[in-house]
């Protein structure tokens, strides 16, 4: 997944959760952990970025 992090439309959480995530490669449960939010967060915060991403295709 490719996209440009500098867009206004991605927020600090969501800048940070692609970070860990696709570019890291780090696990839910420890994004979560490392944030102090649920994985429930991160799922949601995640799903947010696939759609966004979507929505500059």
């Amino acid at each position: 997944m490719t996209s440009d992090l500098d867009t206004p439309c991605f927020t600090d959480r969501e800048k940070k959760v692609y970070n860990l995530y696709f570019q890291r490669g780090w696990h839910i449960e420890d994004i979560a952990a490392e944030l102090d939010v649920s994985r429930r967060t991160i799922g949601r915060v995640l799903a947010s970025i696939r759609r966004k991403n979507n929505r500059k295709s």
